[in-house]
């Protein structure tokens, strides 16, 4: 898969959430089923994690380290992601991208904050070239 499908991929889908956060009402952003996170908290955790993606590849490809393992595939993270998610009390996940009291705003200004982190995503990611 080269750079430019994950590109289109990656823009095709935060289209797809923004076309659904435009039609969803805003009473559904409050509501929790099975006492997990709203949708409103859900999308308060994407936007915070889409910024902090969006900072790293901001960053010119020769300040990122090399990784210190080697590369794995999309299945070996997966079982890793649900292995470890399974072990950890909740809440779960980096601290700075966990839902909180500030989760709980208006629609208007989570489909704000949210265009903002997508498109500063797709900016970063515009910027890198196949080789980097």
């Amino acid at each position: 898969m080269t750079l430019e499908v994950l590109q289109d991929q990656l823009a095709e889908n935060i289209q797809r959430v923004s076309s659904f956060l435009e039609e969803l009402p805003s009473a559904y952003l409050h509501q929790s089923p099975d006492n997990r996170w709203t949708i409103g908290e859900e999308l308060f955790h994407l936007t915070k994690s889409n910024m902090g993606t969006a900072r790293l590849l901001s960053q010119p490809p020769e300040q990122l380290r090399e990784a210190e393992q080697p590369s794995r595939s999309y299945k070996e993270v997966v079982r890793e992601y649900k292995e470890k998610y399974a072990q950890a009390e909740p809440p779960r996940g980096p601290q700075s991208t966990q839902p909180n009291g500030d989760a709980l705003v208006d629609k208007f200004t989570l489909e704000a904050e949210w265009n903002k982190a997508s498109q500063a995503l797709l900016k970063s990611i515009r910027a890198w070239s196949e080789s980097e």
